[in-house]
């Protein structure tokens, strides 16, 4: 039995633990578990023993894609580890947290590029702040955050996670996050490329991780390594940490390579000192627990008015003529102001948030629901406001979420009242709740009920935007092992089997879908005429099994979504037109969401999709004041449509309070502060354009 190691000091701490573990043992806290590996089918912890073979005794070292719904969640496998564990190391917690907590639950702050754009590090350091508060309430130890890359070609998919083109604004970006995140026992690991340099040089003092299959690569892709293990070699001697999913839990491998003095014993032991560095720092080590009396459901609403006024702040003002922005209704004599675009009624989050990039749809809010909460507030309801999309905001129909301003229970809006049921036969209720027909109930099933096989069904009113008719699309998308049906005026109008895939398309999907499915209707969707001013009974009924084996986080939580798509599939530029052609001012809401730019979804060109550039032309040849409203996560070289606009605004990806955020400065309650911090070319035939550091020659 190991020794009894006192918690006085840090380094007799360490050092002691370090002298009692063996080699399997140290492997062992190298290795990065995936959470889909850990639960199994009754969401119990019955895989344990079969991950941990090779080392029975070793115990968990971290795990990462886990977001534990429930303190109990947390605190049952860190009490299994422990008591399975020959030495007594609690294991931690990692997870992403670019700007919001990969849960898919909680808060959405502004993109790390939107934000930069508010060159405010105090607010930067807030937002950090509230994410570590939120990731360590779920029990997520270390964040994978900020990206500290420096973002000079624009038609990269993942500039929208950097802070920007200049080091010097990425430096104190950086610096600002991660000292949020460090505030609440969360630590910070800045997805930055392993130097070449001595990092203790730089003095650094933490452990560095490799990326998701960043190690295998350099076996299947780079051709750098003859094999896993001689990747694990080269790793643990460059300075490498810990290994997250590059190869099978696999301890034998690092136990060989000490053996056969390919790594030394005592730079195996170095690294996984700097391991339990941070697991001291954590506190792990005294309290390894989470507290029972801990709401993350109340942490995420305390933050509410944060993400409003860090989306307010990241907004930049491109362009005003004639005194355009902000809109006085009466001053201005406008009657009538036409929303027109894909992005007018829809949540356009960004990468590495829920799916599409539109969830979490809770505490979220729309341009149109931003402008008419406005309206109402001045008095101003006698304005008209049309609404037409006109273009999906890529070149498929796309699976867009329904607004909870327009679901209600018994004329209260925010969503439909869920039935949960412990069985999938909706015949033992469990409880009932308001909420999002948009779930990702991740690994674990809702809390309250004892099982991954559950019942729900959602029941209230749909309210149609519509300023004509819409010969559109309505659907619920499920993932595998989980059914859907969705009854409109108790009439049966779709539904989702359990097969795989499941019926939730992926962000960013291939050309080949494009081309042959782009005009068809969204998996699980089907055609609808949505009617001006109308409103419908909807049911849902969704049965829900467990999907277990898992293979990976993102691609087999159990999940469901409402959806819509309001691009009628004859005419949808013409009612565009014809909804802005006797409007007063014209909001143009156009730009690009995750299907198209993101992680693995490059750019060939700086332009808007085929679709919706032919919806602006339309709309700029109505001759009609036009406000132009710009999301994505990267600069446009549109400078025909910059040129036509009266006004323009570039908002990026904002996050939850998008919506609101938009209508306050269209209204002139909040004056926009933010500047670009990305350059915005002519033309991509002129790339590259960023900014030259002259002042370092």
């Amino acid at each position: 039995m190991p020794s009894r190691v006192s918690l006085d000091d840090k380094k007799t701490h360490l050092d002691q633990l370090i002298a009692q573990l063996t080699v399997e043992e140290l492997a062992s806290q190298l290795l990065v578990i995936s959470g889909n590996w850990i639960v199994g089918e009754k969401s119990d912890y019955a895989p344990y023993d079969q991950i941990l073979r090779l080392a029975p005794d070793a115990g968990i070292g971290a795990m990462c894609d886990w977001y534990p719904t429930h303190h109990a969640h947390f605190n049952s496998l860190q009490a299994l580890n422990l008591e399975k564990s020959r030495v007594k190391i609690p294991l931690m917690a990692t997870g992403e947290s670019l700007h919001a907590v990969f849960s898919n639950r909680q808060s959405v702050f502004p993109q790390s590029l939107s934000l930069s754009s508010s060159f405010d590090t105090d607010l930067v350091y807030r937002v950090g702040r509230a994410l570590g508060t939120e990731a360590r309430s779920i029990g997520i130890q270390v964040c994978f955050a900020p990206v500290l890359d420096v973002a000079k070609e624009p038609r990269y998919g993942r500039s929208q996670e950097t802070y920007g083109e200049d080091f010097v604004l990425v430096s104190h970006m950086g610096v600002a996050y991660s000292s949020g995140l460090s505030k609440n026992g969360a630590l910070s690991d800045s997805e930055a490329a392993l130097p070449v340099v001595k990092l203790e040089e730089w003095g650094f003092d933490g452990f560095v991780i490799s990326d998701w299959w960043g190690l295998r690569e350099t076996v299947t892709g780079h051709l750098v390594a003859d094999s896993p293990a001689d990747a694990i070699r080269q790793w643990l001697n460059i300075g490498g940490g810990s290994l997250l999913y590059d190869f099978a839990p696999d301890v034998i491998s690092v136990a060989e390579l000490v053996k056969n003095g390919h790594v030394e014993l005592a730079t195996l032991q170095k690294r996984v000192r700097k391991i339990l560095e941070a697991k001291y720092d954590l506190g792990l080590f005294h309290n390894p627990y989470l507290p029972e009396g801990v709401d993350p459901n109340a942490i995420t609403l305390s933050h509410i008015p944060l993400a409003l006024e860090a989306a307010r702040r990241s907004i930049v003002l491109l362009e005003n003529r004639n005194r355009t922005l902000p809109i006085r209704p009466s001053e201005q004599r406008i009657n009538k102001i036409a929303l027109v675009g894909p992005f007018v009624d829809l949540f356009n989050y960004g990468s590495y948030t829920g799916v599409w990039g539109a969830n979490p749809t809770n505490n979220a809010t729309t341009i149109r629901q931003g402008i008419l909460e406005q309206l109402a507030r001045a008095g101003d309801s006698n304005v008209d406001v049309a609404s037409a999309w006109g273009a999906n905001n890529w070149q498929y129909n796309a699976q867009c979420p329904i607004p909870g301003y327009l679901l209600s229970v018994n004329g209260s809006a925010g969503g439909l009242q869920a039935t949960y049921y412990h069985d999938t036969k909706f015949q033992d209720m469990a409880f009932q709740v308001i909420e999002m027909p948009n779930r990702d109930w991740g690994l674990y099933p809702p809390i309250g009920l004892a099982s991954n096989s559950f019942g729900v069904v959602w029941e209230g009113e749909l309210e149609v935007p519509v300023s004509s008719e819409v010969d559109g699309w309505i659907g619920v998308g499920v993932t595998p092992k989980t059914t859907a049906r969705l009854y409109i005026d108790s009439k049966l109008v779709s539904q989702s089997d359990d097969s795989n895939p499941g019926t939730i398309l992926r962000e960013i999907m291939p050309y080949t879908y494009t081309a042959e499915k782009g005009t068809g209707p969204p998996p699980g969707g089907s055609e609808f005429l949505f009617t001006p001013g109308s409103k419908h009974k909807v049911r849902i009924e969704c049965e829900v099994y467990p999907n277990w084996p898992r293979s990976s986080a993102a691609g087999v939580h159990s999940r469901v979504q409402l959806f819509w798509n309001l691009v009628d599939r004859k005419n949808a530029i013409g009612q565009a037109a014809s909804a802005a052609s006797d409007a007063d001012l014209i909001v143009l809401a156009i730009g690009a969401a995750w299907n198209s730019d993101g992680e693995n979804g490059d750019r060939a060109t700086l332009g808007l999709s085929t679709d919706q550039t032919k919806l602006a032309q339309t709309i700029f040849e109505l001759g009609k004041p036009v406000v132009l409203v710009l999301e994505g996560g990267r600069p446009f070289a549109i400078p025909e449509f910059y040129a036509q606009s009266a006004a323009v605004l570039s908002t990026g990806f904002l996050g939850q309070a998008a919506g609101q955020a938009i209508a306050d400065v269209l209204f002139g309650e909040f004056n926009p502060g933010g500047r670009l911090t990305m350059s915005v070319p002519y033309d991509v035939g002129c790339l590259p354009v960023f900014y030259k550091y002259d002042f370092l020659l």
